[in-house]
């Protein structure tokens, strides 16, 4: 089931990605990003580890507050997180013993907004710079899984959504008309995260 899950949110994102826009130099650009970063442990789970975190971005520039431009969209995410271990429970017919492990999803969705400056001016035109904030919600996906005799204690994890505020700052640097890279600070899913852009127009 984990696996067919993980599998959609890939399926989904990949859709998505074909018609997003995101962070741009100029008033009407529309760009699409995709990063990774270290996912946080949200779920607060033992021997957590490095986990990775993909995020989309979907933004268009729609108008100049000078020397910048004002960009809004939206923004999908998702990491994975999972924990096991095992219980015993005594009783009078003796003991039980089960083996359990719990698969937690995480999604974010919401809308983005950020105010770009470009290094024009001073002649670094493939450098531009940008801080925003987003405001949404996640969505904790949670299932379990366990083998053996169920211990009466047994209190798996559930399903949950929290909201998602985030005030973040990054840069880019193109290599040419179509292509650049970024990397971004914020509180989402991970706390850096690093990836591609890709100009449409």
């Amino acid at each position: 089931m984990n696996n067919k899950i993980f599998l959609a949110n890939i399926v989904f994102m990949t859709i998505i990605s074909s018609c997003i826009v995101a962070q741009g130099l100029d008033k009407n650009d529309i760009i699409g990003s995709a990063g990774v970063g270290t996912a946080l442990n949200y779920a607060d789970v033992e021997h957590f580890g490095l986990k990775p975190a993909v995020r989309l971005t979907c933004e268009k520039e729609i108008f100049e507050i000078q020397p910048g431009v004002v960009s809004i969209g939206g923004i999908f995410g998702f990491s994975t997180q999972s924990e096991s271990g095992k219980y015993e429970e005594l009783t009078y017919f003796g003991i039980r013993r089960m083996s359990y492990t719990w698969y937690y999803y995480q999604n974010i969705f919401g809308l983005r907004s950020a105010w770009h400056y470009n290094f024009r001016q001073y002649g670094i035109e493939q450098l531009n710079v940008y801080g925003g904030a987003s405001l949404g919600f996640r969505y904790e996906f949670a299932i379990d899984s366990y083998t053996g005799d169920k211990v009466s204690f047994y209190d798996p994890p559930n399903s949950r959504a929290y909201p998602y505020i985030s005030i973040f700052v990054g840069a880019s640097y193109s290599f040419n008309d179509k292509w650049a890279a970024f990397v971004e600070a914020g509180f989402d899913l991970s706390l850096t995260t690093i990836g591609i852009i890709y100009r449409f127009n």
